[in-house]
């Protein structure tokens, strides 16, 4: 059912406004980009989550409800740092460990009924997507601007419609409540009050919004290729981004990689509409 605007508030823009204030607070402090971005994201949306359908008890016994403990587990990975040393392989096998072992735990009730062999292949292939995703989104977050979190939040925008009109409304409100966090991340970035550099909040972001497509996919009728699209929306635009240099920084070329970004999500939205039982005509 709808929420109340009271629901609303409490529930979406007060999380949002918890990671605003982290963020301001943030702004100057030491190691504010990795542990200020990492506790307001992934805090913004623990309490979102917290706010719309509780605590619900520990190991969580709905696979929605382990989205609040992957932003948790992006929260103290981004809040460590330890995924962007310089070393070549720890960065990327922990990424690749805390993107399987969310998927392990996701499809837990889905495991049971497929094949040894799909069931293997479904998480690994699914590991190496959210690992590229953290791994772009992490780079595109570590240089200044509005630009990277406002991806972040127009993608979380997407997946909260796609998601919301394939039938999942209780997921869809999550969604909503993570970009509106990350929302507060882009104005805080566009205004200057938050850190220069967001990159803490690449952990949170990605594994709370995997959490949700997942759970969307396999337990909903979201198809898995709108899925797939909405994850690749920010990797085409901030790969666009990075290989552009310079020129990227043009208005002009920030709006096209931002419609390019709303087209690929448009795409996934069309595709959650026709598979929706409800839209059948």
């Amino acid at each position: 059912m709808p929420f109340t605007p009271a629901q609303f508030l409490l529930g979406v823009v007060l999380p949002a406004l918890a990671a605003a204030l982290v963020l301001l607070a943030a702004r100057r402090a030491a190691g504010g980009p990795g542990l200020g971005a990492a506790l307001a994201v992934g805090g913004g949306y623990v309490l979102a989550h917290l706010l719309q359908r509780g605590g619900r008890g520990l190991p969580p016994r709905e696979a929605t409800d382990w989205a609040w403990v992957a932003a948790i587990a992006g929260m103290l990975a981004g809040a460590s740092g330890l995924t962007r040393r310089r070393t070549p392989l720890l960065p990327l096998a922990l990424r690749l460990l805390l993107s399987g072992a969310l998927l392990w735990q996701l499809l837990a009730a889905w495991r049971t009924q497929a094949e040894p062999d799909e069931m293997r292949s479904v998480i690994a292939v699914g590991a190496a997507v959210l690992a590229l995703l953290w791994t772009v989104v992490e780079v595109g977050l570590e240089r200044p601007g509005w630009f990277a979190p406002a991806l972040l939040a127009v993608t979380a925008a997407g997946a909260a419609g796609a998601i919301g009109l394939s039938g999942s409304f209780r997921v869809a409100l999550l969604a909503g409540a993570l970009c509106a966090v990350l929302c507060a991340a882009a104005v805080g970035s566009a205004l200057r009050l938050a850190p220069p550099t967001l990159e803490g909040a690449a952990a949170p972001a990605v594994l709370a919004l995997g959490a949700l497509l997942t759970c969307a996919a396999f337990y909903s009728e979201l198809p898995r290729a709108a899925a797939f699209l909405i994850g690749g929306a920010p990797v085409a635009g901030l790969v666009g981004d990075a290989l552009l240099g310079a020129r990227a920084r043009r208005p002009a070329v920030r709006g096209g990689l931002l419609l390019l970004v709303a087209a690929l999500l448009g795409l996934a939205v069309k595709l959650a509409v026709d598979a929706s039982p409800s839209f059948d005509m």
